[in-house]
C-alpha cells in the first residue's frame, strides 16, 4: 500500500489505522487492504498483512494484489 512493491509491516500499520478511521485510503489502497475481500478493512486484514510480511502466511491473494497494483506512497 505504500508503493514499494513489497508487503511490509508498514502496510499492516496503514491497514490498522484505516480500520479505525485514523487515515483515509484511496480506492486502490482499500482494495489492497481488504485482504479477505469482505468490503471492510478490519484488524483481521491488517493481521493477515503482517503475517504475510514476516512469512508466516502464504496467502497468495496478497502477493497477487501487490503485483497488480502500483500505488502512490502513503504518508
Amino acid at each position: 500500500m505504500n508503493n514499494d512493491g513489497a508487503v511490509k509491516a508498514i502496510d499492516s500499520l496503514i491497514a490498522q489505522r484505516a480500520a479505525i478511521a485514523l487515515v483515509a485510503l484511496d480506492n486502490s489502497q482499500k482494495k489492497l487492504a481488504d485482504v479477505n475481500n469482505d468490503g471492510k478493512i478490519t484488524a483481521s486484514d491488517a493481521f493477515e498483512i503482517l503475517r504475510y510480511s514476516i512469512n508466516l502466511s502464504k496467502n497468495t491473494i496478497i502477493g497477487t494484489m501487490i503485483d497488480e497494483y502500483v500505488l502512490p506512497v502513503y504518508e
